[in-house]
Parts: structure tokens; C-alpha cells; sequence
């Protein structure tokens, strides 16, 4: 049988020779091949006793279905969350609505409430039964409510508006404030009697002073009717 010679270096062999090297190539290709299916034969003999074994097989069964159900709870409780948000955030925008209408309700009471004490706060100061409306859209908007509904008068920067004693004002004081500067909503009050300013005289009243000549002019200036005139005329002439 021949005998061939190879020269190794510190590194190995240094080269083969050709009549070797393809005998080399396909033993080192053998010997992966034999590496890996020894690699495969080893990984499935790991596995073969949870592949093969009918009890492990059932128990990696009821493992995924475990992890499935509570997977679903899981999501049914997430689910059931955003349904339990939900009807509380309805149940507090329903409670929300039902405090804000009280209120708006109270509100409405007590401005009116205040409307109706403005219009007897005018009537009591003198104002014309024609004004009472305008006066209680004029003056309402000067009054105000605090986080009690307690009605103040406010002043030009909102804050409760004060007299010259440092003490509030009230409606009345307003409505009778307002009146002073403004009193072309007041009433005329009817004259009783006796001469008026300027030497004027009331209808069917005129002043007497025993002068019946001045009587007569007197009545005349009240009144230029013609028995009125027909009397002056009398007593000029001394025909009374």
C-alpha cells in the first residue's frame, strides 16, 4: 500500500497534495454531515418525552388554555371598565345638570325677587306708573348675587357699592339715588289748593283774596270760559 508524506508546519499542515486533497474535502464534509444529524437526533430526543408523553401533552393544553381564559377575563374586565367609566361619567354629568338647574331655577327666583323690589322701591319714592318697567331693566342690571344668592348692589369694579358711612346700599337706596338725578320718572304731585307758584290757580279753585275784581281775573286766568269773562266784565262795569 503506498505511503504519502506530508510536511506540517507549527501551523499544520503546510499544503496538501493534490491526490489528497480532494479525499480530505469530502471527509470533512461527512463529518459536518454526521455533526448535524447528530445535533438533530439530540434536540428531538429532549423533546421526544413532551411530544410522545400523553400527560405532558395535556397539561401544555390546559397551560395555553389557562393563559387563553385569563386572556379573555383580562379583556372582559378592561371592557368592563370602560362600561362601568362610562355610566359614571352619565351618572355625574346627569348630577352635574340637575345641581345646575336647581340653581339656575334659584337664581331665576331671587331676580325676580329683586325686580319686584325695585318696582315697590320706585312707586314708594314717587316714580310714574309708565316708568316702572324701564326703571327695573335700568336699575336691575346694577345688582348683583354673591356665591349665596344674597343680592347686593355693586359698584363699577363688581364689589358691593357703599355709601358715604362706608355701609352698603341697598335697593332702595339705589332706586332713590337714581330718582334724584333722574326725576323725570317722578310723578307731579298734585297742588291742594290756595294760589300756585307764579300766581297761577287750579280749576275750580281759585284763590280768594276779597277783592272781587281780582277774584274775577283770577277765575278768567284759570279759566277763560264764558261766565268766567261774563263776571269780569260785570264787575269792571259795576254791573255785578
Amino acid at each position: 500500500m503506498p505511503v504519502i508524506e506530508v510536511e506540517v508546519g507549527d501551523k499544520g499542515p503546510l499544503k496538501l497534495p493534490e491526490e489528497l486533497q480532494p479525499w480530505m474535502n469530502e471527509k470533512m464534509a461527512e463529518a459536518r454531515r454526521r455533526g448535524i444529524e447528530q445535533g438533530e437526533k439530540d434536540a428531538e430526543k429532549r423533546l421526544t418525552p413532551y411530544m410522545s408523553d400523553p400527560a405532558e401533552t395535556e397539561k401544555l393544553r390546559q397551560r395555553a388554555s389557562l393563559a387563553d381564559e385569563l386572556e379573555l377575563k383580562e379583556a372582559e374586565r378592561a371592557k368592563n371598565y370602560e362600561e362601568a367609566l362610562k355610566l359614571r361619567e352619565k351618572a355625574h354629568a346627569e348630577e352635574t345638570a340637575a345641581e345646575r338647574r336647581k340653581t339656575e331655577a334659584a337664581v331665576a327666583k331671587v331676580r325676580a325677587s329683586i325686580a319686584k323690589g325695585i318696582r315697590a322701591a320706585a312707586a314708594s319714592n314717587g316714580a310714574r306708573a309708565e316708568s316702572l318697567d324701564e326703571l327695573e331693566r335700568l336699575l336691575s342690571v346694577d345688582v348683583d348675587l354673591d356665591d349665596t344668592l344674597t343680592e347686593f348692589v355693586k359698584g363699577e369694579d363688581g364689589s358691593p357699592r357703599t355709601d358715604d358711612k362706608g355701609q352698603r346700599v341697598t335697593i332702595e337706596g339705589l332706586v332713590a339715588d337714581y330718582l334724584k338725578t333722574h326725576p323725570h320718572h317722578v310723578a307731579v304731585a298734585p297742588v291742594k289748593g290756595g294760589k300756585a307758584p307764579g300766581g297761577a290757580t287750579r280749576a275750580g279753585h281759585p284763590p280768594q283774596t276779597g277783592d272781587a275784581r281780582s277774584d274775577a281775573r283770577a277765575r278768567v286766568a284759570d279759566d277763560p270760559s264764558p261766565a268766567n269773562i261774563g263776571r269780569l266784565l260785570r264787575v269792571a262795569t259795576g254791573a255785578q
